[in-house]
Parts: C-alpha cells; sequence; structure tokens
C-alpha cells in the first residue's frame, strides 16, 4: 500500500515521520474519544456534528438467541434490561449481590425481565479469566424472577444478545459501547476511567462515578435512582 498522504496526530515533542498531513493532538486527551478522533476527518472537510455510533446486529445470531431462550423469561411481559457482570479492571466490577438486590428492585417495581450477560469462562484461568461463577451466583439468587442468561462465546452473539435488550445496566468497557452502538439508554458505572473521555455517545445515559474510582462503592440505592432517572427521559 502506498498512500499519496497520511493523516495523523502529532505532539509538540515528536516528529511527523511519515505523516504528511499533520494535526496536533495537544489537547485531544481533554475530549471525548469519539470527538478527538473525528478530527482526523478535517483535512477531508469533513465536521461535526458527529453521529451517534452504530452497529448492526447478525439476523441469524439474533434469532438463535432468541430460540435459546429459557421459557420463564419467553412467556413473562415487561421491558428487557440487560445486566452485564463483567469488567477488565478490578475497580470497574460491581458485586454480584449489588446486581442481585437491584435486579429484584426493579422486577417488583416495573415487572422488568432481566438477559445476563458476563464473560465466559473460568475465573482461574490465567490466559483468558471469565465469570462463569458469578454469574452462576447471580442466576441461583435470583432464579425465581423472569430471567435468562445469555453466553456469549464470540463478538457476534454479544451484539445480537444486547440487541435484545431495551436497557442495559452495566460498567464502563467494550459491551457498554457495544449497546450504545445499538442505540440502548445505559446505566453504567465508571471506576478507574475517566468518564469525560470514555462516557457512551450518542445515546441516553445515567453514569455513576464514586470519588474513590471503585465501582464497588455505588450503592444499589444509587443505581436503582439512576434506573428512575433513565426512564423518567425516555
Amino acid at each position: 500500500m502506498r498512500p499519496k498522504h497520511i493523516v495523523g496526530f502529532v505532539g509538540d515533542d515528536s516528529g511527523q515521520g511519515r505523516i504528511d498531513i499533520a494535526i496536533s493532538h495537544v489537547g485531544g486527551e481533554l475530549m471525548h474519544e469519539a470527538e478527538d478522533i473525528f478530527r482526523l476527518l478535517a483535512p477531508l472537510d469533513i465536521a461535526g456534528p458527529i453521529p451517534h455510533l452504530t452497529v448492526l446486529p447478525e439476523r441469524l445470531a439474533v434469532a438463535r438467541i432468541t430460540q435459546g431462550l429459557a421459557p420463564v423469561f419467553s412467556t413473562a411481559e415487561g421491558p428487557v434490561v440487560g445486566l452485564h457482570l463483567s469488567a477488565r479492571k478490578e475497580k470497574q466490577r460491581w458485586p454480584v449481590e449489588n446486581f442481585a438486590a437491584l435486579a429484584r428492585h426493579l422486577h417488583q417495581r416495573y415487572g422488568v425481565r432481566f438477559l445476563i450477560f458476563w464473560s465466559p469462562g473460568d475465573e482461574s484461568n490465567p490466559f483468558h479469566p471469565g465469570d462463569d461463577g458469578k454469574a452462576a451466583k447471580l442466576l441461583a439468587e435470583i432464579a425465581d424472577l423472569p430471567v435468562a442468561p445469555v453466553r456469549t462465546e464470540v463478538l457476534s452473539e454479544l451484539i445480537a444478545g444486547l440487541s435484545l435488550v431495551d436497557y442495559a445496566i452495566l460498567s464502563d468497557g467494550g459491551a457498554m459501547h457495544l449497546a450504545a452502538g445499538l442505540g440502548k439508554p445505559l446505566v453504567c458505572f465508571f471506576g478507574n476511567s475517566p468518564a469525560a473521555r470514555w462516557h457512551p455517545w450518542g445515546v441516553s445515559y445515567e453514569l455513576l462515578q464514586k470519588p474513590s474510582e471503585d465501582v464497588g462503592e455505588i450503592s444499589v440505592d444509587e443505581a436503582i435512582d439512576a434506573f428512575d432517572r433513565l426512564l423518567e427521559r425516555q
């Protein structure tokens, strides 16, 4: 590949290398990621407003997941909330007990049904730790509610599963941005990642972050209040 031009960011203290259309990145770290990267399109005369994210699920993957949902979930009525339990960073993880208490409250108040998502695998696996144990614990604690697990081994399955929810409650991470790309209203928990840089883009959301930057300190009541506020704006 021999491009005629290379557009790229440069800092004040670095050379341009092969970049012949340079854009200063000074101050870019203070922007949202979408706003920052969108500046690379300026030399092409492409300007804002910046569109929302768009992610499209695979039709066959959606059909497979829908067919595999537990009857107790499929025969019930009410809005569907996706709960994603996993987060790579330790300070981004919300306790299972909190998810269980939140689910019980939302079902009692709004008749909510739940799809449970997590990173599959054994937590003791040194190469790819997962949250199978965490998911099993939550499913056991809320087994009397209309709930169905959605085990997602590949990215297309996660996208398809998230496309089936009306709302999502989860920590900052890849799943959050996929849900935003699917247009889902969100309650999101932020730990030690900068919310101004990584908040959901282009969807309605409620963001919770404590001064300690530890998601574990976000209370169930705070999550309930955030979901109530989210509903009021729909």
